[in-house]
């Protein structure tokens, strides 16, 4: 538009309707402002026309009980919504899927990522007295991000958060203590697995699960040492970012 107004709504104006319309474009953009009223309320809708395309509403509906809240549709669905309270809601087929709260937000249906920085990381091969070592993990059935490197068995954290492990590294072997230790940037911060010897039977296992709090650039691998024997395809581990 080459001129701007500003347009006041007051009681006065409670009714009227007004368009603009977008002469250089065969008149086919536009733009409709109304007001309404309905005893002490009062609502103020603003059209968006163009070229045919479906039509985005804006409504502010005053109340006079303190109720003040914007929708956006498009067309008849609601889109967006903001209430009084300071509340977000976002919607879907009419549907609400997310609202936000004062403690975060409340998701109603599935939460999808497609890029949270996740790895699961088998042994490969088989192999027997690992000890005093780096526990190797060559093969990964995702790695979502590339955060796992296959050659030093380390996952590198992309960014600052809390970041949960866990799996099944290996197995207790006949008459050896088994100690599998995490570590972040080569120190040890736990450890997840222990059999003393000869309190399991050979070939025992069982798995770990824990989380760490991971500055970005921190590296973190899983050390042996005891000695345990990995299984090319259920020796593993895994990570995710949670947040």
């Amino acid at each position: 538009f080459k001129q701007k107004t500003a347009y006041e709504i007051s009681a006065c104006l409670v009714g009227s309707e007004m368009c603009i319309r977008d002469s250089t474009n065969g008149g086919q953009a536009k733009l409709d402002l109304m007001t309404s009223a309905s005893g002490v309320n009062r609502a103020t809708r603003i059209d968006f026309h163009n070229q045919g395309a479906g039509q985005w509403t804006l409504i502010n509906d005053y109340q006079q009980d303190g109720g003040n809240k914007f929708d956006l549709r498009h067309g008849s669905e609601l889109a967006i919504q903001a209430e009084p309270d300071g509340a977000v809601l976002l919607y879907e087929n009419n549907t609400e899927k997310l609202k936000t709260k004062d403690y975060g937000i409340h998701v109603n249906g599935y939460i999808t990522n497609y890029n949270q920085p996740a790895f699961y990381a088998r042994a490969g091969s088989n192999r027997n007295g690992v000890s005093n070592s780096v526990m190797a993990f060559t093969h990964t059935h995702h790695n979502i991000g590339s955060h796992y490197n296959t050659s030093n068995y380390r996952f590198t954290a992309p960014k600052d958060g809390i970041y949960l492990f866990g799996g099944n590294p290996g197995y207790a072997e006949s008459g050896q203590t088994l100690s599998t230790q995490i570590r972040i940037n080569g120190g040890t911060r736990t450890e997840v697995q222990r059999v003393v010897q000869g309190n399991f039977p050979t070939h025992s296992q069982f798995g770990f699960c824990t989380s760490l709090s991971l500055s970005a650039n921190d590296y973190v691998d899983l050390f042996q040492s005891g000695s345990t024997h990995q299984n090319g395809s259920y020796s593993h581990w895994f990570g995710y970012f949670l947040g």
